[in-house]
């Protein structure tokens, strides 16, 4: 699971989660093609497998996941957000009369931006998003991409006491390990 693998390294560094070591940079499509009859590759590009990741991200910070487009394509993936306080965490019982604790939903702003668009928004100056939800509990993304490097910003910014636990899926909701 490469995504856990990336997220392992997390560090905070002035109010930003950033990656403690330059990760390898995942693709959000793959070439899945054969062999043809000549014995030339032929290409079939799809949304990769989906990888979960569970990432905590503290308040008024964020998370951003560097990527890749090999080839135009569509990048998708799903996320949910829950409040990451233990005090507000919600314990019952369940059938089999083993306590199972569950977390409350939380909010976060997930955005897809390309490389001018990180560094704009980086400056504080007008940026377009190739996806932008809004601040929300959960949600999916589907962005039509054209090849090239981008990033998953997941942000907590807006929330300056709640810390966040984000279950992120980055691929084919259809497709997922």
């Amino acid at each position: 699971m490469r995504k856990i693998v990336l997220l392992a390294g997390l560090i905070v560094l002035l109010g930003v989660a950033v990656l403690a070591q330059s990760p390898r940079i995942v693709p959000c499509i793959v070439d899945v093609g054969t062999a043809g009859a000549d014995g030339k590759h032929l290409a079939q590009w799809q949304p990769r497998t989906a990888e979960k990741s569970v990432v905590k991200i503290a308040p008024g910070t964020e998370l951003i996941l560097p990527f890749s487009m090999p080839v135009d394509g569509n990048c998708v993936g799903s996320f949910t957000a829950f409040d990451d306080r233990e005090e507000m965490a919600i314990n019952y019982m369940n059938a089999s009369g083993k306590t199972v604790s569950k977390q409350p939903k939380g909010d976060v702003e997930v955005l897809i931006l390309d490389v001018p668009g990180m560094e704009a928004r980086n400056k504080h100056e007008k940026f377009a998003a190739s996806y932008s939800g809004g601040i929300v509990t959960d949600g999916k993304f589907s962005a039509e991409l054209t090849a090239g490097d981008y990033f998953v910003v997941i942000s907590n910014k807006h929330s300056d006491k709640i810390p966040k636990k984000i279950v992120f899926w980055f691929g084919s909701a259809d497709k997922q390990n």
